[in-house]
């Protein structure tokens, strides 16, 4: 992944198609809070 300036933020797409309504997604940020 590029890295990003402190304000710079990246558009992330989802395709949610292979999962039913009322699934539970868990999204987790591995880069922590430091970018």
């Amino acid at each position: 992944m590029p890295s990003t300036s402190p304000a710079e933020r990246f558009d992330v797409i989802v395709d949610f198609s292979g999962h039913d309504i009322g699934d539970q997604i868990t999204m987790v940020n591995d880069n922590g809070s430091d970018g």
